[in-house]
């Protein structure tokens, strides 16, 4: 028989585990999305035109993979992120790492080209046209970060992305975080509030 004491310990232990775990949608279900957007892409037309990139990509040698995303990315094409996707589950850090800021980037970028410069006094995006592509199926790329990061530069890049694409199904999870001590606090709670603007 567990003594009294412990199992009011114990109690408190996991409401306050409980209550510093932020949630955040479930990754699984944001993926069906997110994969036929990534089919929607011209990854072969990559691969033709920047053979060099992929051949460094498909190497076991992490500085090559690191320098395959690079070039990658600086081609600023959205086609480029198929390739780039499954480096998240590299088993070398830093190529997980330098895979995440590829994508938060382009993310950014994009949105970035959604600028209205009549806004003056912070940074406004106008609404997506007709002509801009939708890239809001990369909100299970968000969540996996987190799951797998969320303290770390993989959940800084989420959030950047949650931001861009203003994510709303993310709110819960960044209310959470804002409300602790995390270091990403104030970050979440931004990202409130450019996701409700």
């Amino acid at each position: 028989m567990i003594p009294r004491t412990l199992l009011v310990i114990l109690a408190t232990v996991l409401v306050a585990t409980a209550s510093s775990v932020s949630v955040w949608p479930d990754p699984e279900k944001l993926r069906p999305a997110c994969e036929e957007f990534l089919q929607s892409l011209d990854a072969p037309r990559i691969a033709k035109e920047y053979p060099k990139a992929i051949q460094n990509l498909l190497s076991l040698d992490c500085e090559k993979q690191i320098r395959g995303i690079r070039t990658l990315l600086g081609t600023d094409e959205l086609e480029i992120l198929p390739w780039i996707v499954p480096f998240l589950d590299s088993k070398g850090q830093s190529v997980q790492i330098e895979a995440g800021f590829a994508i938060q980037k382009l993310v950014s970028d994009y949105t970035l080209k959604r600028r209205d410069h009549t806004v003056l006094d912070r940074v406004a995006i106008k609404p997506l046209g007709p002509t801009d592509p939708d890239l809001r199926p990369l909100a299970w790329i968000a969540a996996k970060m987190l799951s797998a990061d969320e303290r770390g530069s993989l959940g800084g890049y989420a959030m950047t992305m949650i931001r861009c694409l203003k994510l709303k199904e993310f709110e819960p999870g960044l209310r959470d975080v804002a409300r602790t001590d995390s270091p990403r606090a104030g970050e979440a709670n931004e990202a409130v509030r450019d996701i409700n603007e």
